[in-house]
């Protein structure tokens, strides 16, 4: 599995065009985006948040419905088991630095952050890989895809 990660992080990285944000834009980012979510603050993280929310966050919670109706309520009522303690409790050691900054093949800047934590559940403890996408929507930053690995 650990290879498949390493793998899926090289493909990534040679498919993005790298570009520099500047130092104001990435910390102003961190403070207003990624801070939330480390403090589960609900209300701002569903404003941030686009949706339908892609990426497959849903499969791995075991969702029933069908991607396309991964909806805002549907996203609030499993907000803490997306984000549980132990990814919340990573998130808050990280800073600005562990940002991903590019602009993809039609200009669009994007913001990707990954963050691995062990989580352990009924008695098991498995490493868990997330990678949180960000871009901007009407001049808002705001969580577009989430993909979970582990």
């Amino acid at each position: 599995m650990r290879k498949l990660i390493l793998l899926l992080i090289v493909l990534i990285s040679q498919s993005l065009t790298a570009q520099k944000a500047n130092l104001e834009t990435v910390k102003s980012f961190w403070e207003t985006i990624i801070i939330p979510i480390a403090e589960n603050n609900e209300e701002v993280i569903l404003k941030n948040t686009q949706f339908p929310l892609s990426g497959s966050w849903g499969y791995h919670l075991d969702l029933k419905e069908d991607e396309a109706n991964w909806d805002r309520d549907l996203f609030q009522k499993n907000l803490n088991a997306v984000f549980s303690s132990e990814f919340r409790s990573r998130l808050k050691e990280m800073n600005f630095n562990y940002l991903v900054h590019h602009t993809d093949s039609e200009e669009k800047f994007h913001f990707i952050l990954q963050v691995n934590f062990s989580q352990t559940k009924n008695g098991v403890t498995s490493d868990l890989f997330y990678f949180l996408y960000f871009t901007q929507f009407d001049k808002v930053w705001k969580l577009y895809q989430i993909e979970i690995a582990g």
